[in-house]
């Protein structure tokens, strides 16, 4: 997926762990977001997770992808 000028690849994970208000470590189910510089996607710029229940309301690539956007235009907005 192409957006502004950078190029994202989904992964779905099963196991990402997050930290619980409660400070108890969950195992989540999400995505591994890998933000490259290039099309040919050899340039690393910024690689994250996204969780269902916390970055994501639910477990869906479209929910996935609203979130990849949002961090690009968060970190172009803080440059």
């Amino acid at each position: 997926m192409q957006y502004r000028g950078y190029f994202m690849e989904f992964t779905p994970v099963t196991e990402i762990p997050r930290e619980c208000d409660n400070g108890e470590v969950v195992s989540c189910a999400g995505f591994e977001i890998r933000v490259f510089r290039d099309f040919d996607c050899t340039d690393l710029a910024d690689k994250f997770y996204a969780t269902v229940g916390f970055e994501l309301a639910e477990n869906s690539l479209e929910e996935a992808r609203q979130f990849a956007k949002d961090v690009i235009d968060l970190e172009l907005k803080n440059k």
